[in-house]
């Protein structure tokens, strides 16, 4: 019966890191989200019959509670949100929103809950695999060598994270994982693998000339040697920490253009994210307490954005992440979300010092390997964004640690491995009521993943057919155009997307009727505005289209080049007149 959550744990982080679909318009972060939710939620329904497990342990107990008020806070952050539908499935291409943290924090504390020396040992095994199964398909990237042809700006390698951050950071948590296995594990065939797969690993993050991988790999593998070496020499250690500690401090002195190792560190995306954490923090100062909204970060970056980002890279590149997860939470979720976040962090990081501490002998490998990802993780996740198929073992390694600590406890320091835990009377018989329920809930991410599925087909097959030429009246191409956005659920970039192509085919005005439909719900949405500016402006009409340029502006008061459209919107006017 334990076996069940297990496997809906695992199972769901498997699938959620290597499952993709090439046939949608976004092929990695939209199925990740949609497998993420589902599985989460299946994991919800098992939570609520853990009532008296959670009570039994203070540690538990407090890990619940934060887990809680996190989601309650997200909860009032979705409630106040002015586009319901970006804060509850999150930005298109990004997909970090209301569902999918919940989803989240639902494996992380699963994940407490359940360990025990049988998911340790399945964990471990999945490591070994994933490590192999992301590395060589990265490593066979990098030689052009690929099941499917990929129109990618970024470089090759991709794996199956769709973005050569992501992959790198994710090749890093494995490459950690398996570092530690090789230390930790006394099989001679387990060691070969391990090894196997740190120097594939290795080598493809270097092939991906993706610093964060870099810097996250020698940051975790620098933990678990300095422990190791801990263990058998102490002023040896001593030497090693001052020494990763003097590389540490000249590495960030280095990534931030300043010391002897800015040529080699310093990259132009460095001072890209600090134009991106400037805008985040700007809103949230402007809006301390529950901030812009959730995952409304691309609606609001236009706005908060500075002179410098707009000089440096064009009126016309835009983010929507702040590539930084807290000021991503600060500035979209404010207090009410940063409160909860940090101190679910900080309870995990009290939770690994009293598991290292407990631990003994080669177990003390193990909890170091786990915390080091987890240390791995959290640091790259300053410079990047909560990316799913990432993000999902930052949350289940960080439950694994509370777990651990938790098991070391209640068994002592005696023992060789973590006890197996046998279900009680009780739980065996709420067990079919909890099967009940948790497979009555994923119906509600299911039928939403459906209906989401579809209108990702759908658009991937508007953008793939061409517009009739202008005057000609095409029904067939109209009900393409208009299939993204016929189920029921309106994703705003398809809505957008739709109205080009209806202008495309030379339908103006249904063009206008469903862009001014989208502003009136999102009075934030640039593109829509943008658009419908823009045609306007093509049909000439200067009384309509002034208003809706000033509207660019106010979204947009960086960009000159909507100013120029603005004055000469004006000056075409008052010509006409």
């Amino acid at each position: 019966m334990e076996g069940a959550i297990k496997r809906w744990i695992l199972g769901g982080a498997v699938a959620v890191t290597l499952v993709f679909w090439a046939g949608f318009n976004d092929p990695f972060n939209a199925p990740k989200s949609w497998l993420i939710s589902i599985s989460g939620f299946w994991i919800i329904g098992w939570l609520l019959f853990q009532r008296k497990r959670i009570a039994s342990e203070r540690s538990l107990t407090i890990a619940a509670t934060l887990s809680l008020f996190f989601v309650l806070s997200m909860t009032i952050d979705l409630l106040i949100t002015d586009n319901k539908y970006v804060g509850f499935f999150g930005e298109y291409g990004r997909r970090t929103g209301y569902i999918e943290y919940i989803s989240l924090i639902a494996f992380f504390l699963a994940s407490a809950i359940v360990i025990d020396g049988d998911f340790l040992e399945t964990l471990t095994n999945i490591f070994l695999v994933l490590g192999f199964v992301i590395g060589i398909y990265g490593f066979l990237q990098h030689f052009h060598i690929d099941f499917i042809s990929w129109n990618t700006p970024f470089n090759s390698i991709t794996s199956y994270f769709g973005n050569p951050d992501f992959a790198a950071a994710a090749m890093a948590i494995f490459l950690i994982l398996n570092f530690g296995l090789i230390i930790y594990r006394n099989s001679y065939r387990v060691r070969v693998i391990a090894c196997f797969n740190v120097v594939l690993l290795a080598i493809t993050i270097a092939f991906s000339r993706v610093l964060q991988g870099v810097v996250a790999s020698i940051l975790g593998v620098s933990v678990i040697g300095l422990i190791w070496l801990y263990q058998r020499n102490r002023s040896a250690s001593l030497v090693f920490a001052g020494l990763g500690f003097m590389s540490l401090i000249m590495g960030i002195a280095g990534t931030l253009n300043v010391g002897p190792l800015r040529h080699l560190l310093y990259k132009s995306s460095v001072a890209y994210r600090g134009d991106y954490w400037r805008a985040g923090w700007r809103m949230f100062i402007t809006h301390p307490w529950f901030g812009v909204g959730l995952d409304r970060y691309g609606a609001n970056f236009r706005l908060y954005r500075d002179q410098t980002q707009v000089l440096r890279r064009g009126p016309d590149i835009v983010s929507n992440a702040a590539h930084n997860v807290i000021i991503q939470i600060a500035a979209t979720g404010g207090i009410v979300l940063l409160i909860p976040y940090t101190a679910l962090i900080g309870f995990i990081a009290w939770r690994a010092v009293v598991a290292i501490k407990m631990a003994r002998d080669q177990r003390k490998i193990l909890v170091v390997t786990l915390v080091a990802t987890w240390i791995a993780y959290e640091a790259q996740s300053l410079i990047s964004i909560d990316d799913l198929a990432v993000a999902i073992w930052g949350f289940i390694i960080g439950g694994a640690i509370v777990g651990t600590s938790l098991s070391l406890q209640r068994g002592g320091t005696k023992q060789p491995s973590l006890p197996s835990r046998r279900i009680s009377g009780l739980e065996a018989a709420e067990f079919p009521l909890q099967q009940t329920l948790s497979y009555s809930f994923i119906l509600i991410p299911f039928v939403l993943s459906i209906i989401l599925m579809r209108s990702e087909t759908a658009y991937r097959q508007l953008q793939s057919t061409m517009a009739p030429a202008k005057g000609s009246q095409s029904q067939l191409y109209e009900t393409i155009a208009l299939k993204p956005i016929s189920y029921g659920l309106r994703e705003p970039l398809f809505e957008v997307g739709s109205a080009n192509a209806l202008a495309s085919g030379g339908d103006y005005p249904k063009a206008e009727i469903l862009l001014k439909k989208v502003l009136a719900r999102d009075s934030k949405n640039f593109d829509a505005a943008n658009t419908l500016a823009a045609i306007y402006e093509y049909l000439q009409d200067f009384q309509k289209a002034l208003p809706i340029r000033s509207i660019t502006v106010q979204l947009d008061p960086q960009n000159t080049k909507m100013r120029q459209l603005q004055k000469s919107d004006q000056s075409k006017l008052l010509f006409k007149r």
